[in-house]
């Protein structure tokens, strides 16, 4: 090489690690995150941090999982509980710790307090420790303690240790003991609003535009509901009907492989293992029905009536095999279903602006389902809206008519609010620039105007359901609006679609047994179940990971019924519970393009994309789990500090189909549990597999081995 010529190529790659160098000392810290490296604590924003220091990020708000297994009672007993802490960061106050932060997270940041409780454990009678909320002064003891950290604890609960698996799983098999039900006389309607958000129902209510939700706030209790990460609705609204994460309900996707190898279909009511609402109902003698439920489809034979949901956005196209429990039911109601042709255009022109010949040629597009390839502008607006309005006056119409038969619980599914905003939540005023301005004009007030619909719905509701019912308003999730809205892709944008979802949903209840007036600090998720069981007077079993809401109800019913506990309720029998049926093949592929065309799904190299056109008959689990039902459990692990699980469900997501993003995943958890040298294996792996893996991969693993003197 001439001299020049090497002259340049060393100054290029003198250039090239300078900048490699530079890039490497680069922190970003998100929005609603903290970070700690060396004796700092960063806010967002981009920091330089020292080379090779080790940095920890964690949210400014969430949840903390701390062990407690080494904890000893009075008597010598061991304490087989962890303690769950939802938390606030003092970053004025966590600052003195933010070098053992840095080099032992929140745990290790936290290991005097530690010392502390269990030291304070020990002082005490096993008797008086049980999973559920702290006695008083153990609470107050350990609120002054985190508080004083810098961790200022909104929640605190203590939840069973036990591993995964059937035996630790709360359950309900045809052999499990029946429930008594303590005569409490409470009915109630659990309504599900996908997606719902306070900061959008605040203002229309304000405005006097959702009265049935203001009058429902007036007579009752509200909150902010706090979701969990993955924010994926199967995940989710299977915590509420069960009061168990994913790791132990078992539903863990949208989708999964069916019985005939590499296809995809929506992840069917048999990956469920755990009871349900609906399951300990029956259990107790009580009726149910329920419509629309994520993960419901085939139906499960009930005490009752179960709509699955693949019934609400099918309507009268839907075809037996599978939908409803008793099958019967579905002449029942078959002439109270709508097609979307039949969605009245005064009801759309509520919502969107639009003329005569797009209408006709949504409704086309509407009846003939859902596209088979999304478009990177989104659905057609028309036809979407259909499909939104559809399932929603269906859902209503099938609400109406349980509310008028001889049950105990009803639970309706709503999907539109979080169908729109996917669809439209970019075009909400202020206007971003992912929104054109002819569709700013048109579709601006398409998600507001849905939230005034859903009220009209929920009137109804309350009127089909009288003054003996208790009614509950839940959201799994909330919603960006305003400046906290992604400004980089659109809310429909395949693999990001969560990003737009905010961790705050709602939670109102009012009705007999519910106090009036209270505004709750924040409940979860794992709250719902076992609050309904109470209401309705069942036992509540100790192995769930939620609490009863005591603050939300009435003093005098808590006097007059107590809740009462048992260990668990033993173990769902998937065989006993669901016929073994085909299944509608129709109704599978429109709902599984519906999530294609959300973001939701994408193509899992491997699969098809596609559901399967032939009838099946479903026998006893056939289906078997996806790589992203493994990733989304390791996120969840992740999420809660439980990296050993993590671990494990990154290991199943590689021995199914090696991906990038798990190679990378797994080597942070692997950090996490003190193995450097296996993290820098882990990512070796992953650029032998592929070799253009990301760059920082590359300087993480170098970092990594420079840290171990390698």
């Amino acid at each position: 090489m001439p001299p020049r010529a090497r002259r340049l190529a060393l100054a290029a790659g003198s250039a090239a690690a300078l900048l490699l160098a530079a890039l490497a000392c680069l922190v970003h810290v998100p929005v609603g995150e903290l970070a700690a490296t060396g004796h700092r604590l960063l806010l967002p924003g981009w920091h330089l941090r020292a080379p090779l220091a080790a940095v920890f990020r964690f949210p400014a708000a969430g949840d903390l999982t701390l062990p407690l297994e080494e904890a000893r009672s009075r008597e010598g007993a061991r304490i087989p509980y962890r303690l769950q802490v939802s938390y606030e960061a003092d970053a004025g106050a966590l600052l003195p710790r933010a070098e053992a932060l840095a080099r032992g997270g929140l745990e290790g940041a936290l290991e005097e307090e530690l010392e502390a409780l269990r030291a304070e454990l020990g002082r005490r009678s096993a008797a008086d420790l049980r999973a559920g909320p702290l006695p008083p002064d153990l609470e107050g003891f350990l609120r002054q303690g985190l508080g004083g950290a810098g961790l200022t604890p909104t929640r605190l609960t203590l939840v069973a240790a036990g591993g995964e698996g059937p035996s630790s799983q709360a359950g309900g098999g045809p052999d499990a003991p029946r429930l008594e039900a303590a005569g409490t006389g409470v009915r109630v309607l659990l309504i599900g609003l996908d997606g719902a958000d306070w900061s959008l129902a605040e203002p229309l209510m304000a405005a006097g535009e959702m009265p049935a939700l203001a009058g429902l706030l007036r007579r009752g209790s509200r909150a902010v509901l706090r979701s969990y990460d993955p924010m994926m609705s199967p995940l989710l609204w299977t915590t509420v009907v069960t009061g168990v994460g994913p790791d132990r309900h078992g539903v863990a996707d949208f989708l999964a492989y069916g019985a005939d190898g590499d296809r995809r279909l929506p992840i069917s009511s048999r990956f469920r293992r755990v009871p349900a609402l609906w399951n300990l109902t029956g259990r107790a003698g009580l009726r149910a029905g329920f419509v629309g439920w994520w993960a419901s489809h085939p139906a499960e034979a009930v005490d009752g009536f179960m709509v699955s949901h693949m019934v609400p956005f099918r309507g009268p196209r839907i075809s037996a095999m599978g939908a409803v429990h008793p099958p019967s039911y579905l002449d029942q109601v078959a002439s109270r279903l709508v097609a979307p042709s039949e969605v009245p255009d005064s009801l759309l022109a509520e919502i969107l602006q639009a003329t005569p010949a797009e209408i006709a040629a949504g409704r086309r597009a509407a009846d003939a389902g859902a596209p088979e390839k999304p478009s990177a502008e989104g659905e057609d607006p028309v036809a979407f809206t259909l499909r939104a309005l559809t399932q929603g006056l269906n859902t209503l119409a099938l609400g109406e008519d349980l509310l008028a038969r001889d049950l105990d619980l009803v639970g309706l599914y709503f999907e539109g609010i979080d169908l729109m905003g996917h669809r439209f939540q970019h075009c909400l005023p202020p206007r971003m620039s992912l929104c054109p301005e002819e569709d700013w004009r048109r579709y601006r007030d398409a998600v507001p105007a849905f939230y005034r619909l859903q009220d009209r719905w929920l009137a109804r509701l309350l009127a089909a359901a009288g003054e003996g019912w208790t009614v509950m308003v839940v959201s799994d999730h909330g919603f960006a609006s305003g400046g906290e809205r992604p400004a980089r892709f659109f809310p429909f944008t395949t693999g990001q679609p969560v990003e737009w979802h905010r961790r705050d949903g709602i939670f109102a209840a009012a009705g007999p047994g519910i106090a009036a007036g209270n505004n709750l600090a924040p409940v979860t998720l794992f709250d719902i179940a076992p609050t309904i069981l109470a209401l309705m007077g069942l036992p509540v079993a100790s192995d769930l990971e939620g609490e009863v809401l005591a603050r939300a109800l009435e003093p005098d019913f808590r006097q007059q019924f107590p809740v009462r506990t048992i260990p668990t309720y033993g173990a769902r029998s998937v065989e006993a519970d669901t016929a073994a049926g085909a299944v509608d093949p129709e109704a599978q592929e429109e709902l599984l393009r519906l999530l294609q065309g959300l973001g939701y799904v994408g193509d899992e190299s491997g699969g098809t994309g596609a559901a399967p056109r032939a009838a099946g008959r479903l026998a006893p689990g056939p289906e078997r789990p996806t790589v992203t039902y493994h990733r989304n459990l390791a996120t969840y692990h992740l999420n809660r500090g439980e990296f050993t699980a993590a671990e494990a469900s990154l290991r199943a997501a590689l021995a199914l189909k090696p991906l990038p993003k798990t190679y990378q995943l797994l080597a942070e958890t692997l950090v996490e549990l003190g193995r450097p040298g296996d993290a820098v294996a882990a990512l070796e792996s992953g650029m032998e597999a592929f070799p253009d893996l990301a760059l920082e991969n590359v300087l993480w693993a170098v970092e990594i081995l420079v840290g171990q003197g390698r």
